[in-house]
């Protein structure tokens, strides 16, 4: 939108381009990767079932029993704070780096590669210290 000075006409309306464009990204990223979070892990429990079921013969019963004995909730709050955090990150930097785009459609891969790795970097850094914090916080 801003090689197609689509934001400067937006700003020529009097409309404010973060609060139209960036707003509503970050807030649909904070509130669906938790979500994508959850299927994850549903995806990875019933897998975890599969594979108990083949190799060690477990009933499903057993398998189900022993894994929520397993969870404490601390997890849980651990597993879904971290994403809403992460969610901030990636579709804040993902649209700061967007509306800062200049350069036709070369300065659009860039802009997309610079998100990219500012991204990950830094949510690789707040993990480390969220991670910290919150294991404190819930003595685990």
């Amino acid at each position: 939108m801003v090689v197609t000075e689509q934001v400067d006409a937006i700003r020529v309306f009097g409309i404010d381009p973060i609060r139209r464009l960036m707003t509503p990204r970050v807030l649909a990223t904070v509130l669906v990767l938790p979500l994508l979070v959850a299927v994850g892990d549903c995806a990875g429990l019933v897998g975890g079932f599969v594979v108990a079921h083949l190799t060690l013969h477990l009933s499903a019963e057993q398998f189900w029993r022993r894994a929520i004995h397993a969870l404490v909730f601390g997890d849980l709050c651990i597993g879904f704070t971290k994403p809403i955090v992460f969610g901030f990150i990636i579709a804040t930097v993902g649209c700061y780096q967007g509306l800062r785009v200049k350069g036709g459609t070369q300065g659009i891969g860039r802009a997309t590669i610079t998100a990219f790795v500012e991204s990950s970097v830094t949510v690789l850094v707040v993990d480390l210290f969220l991670s910290r914090l919150l294991l404190y916080a819930f003595n685990l």
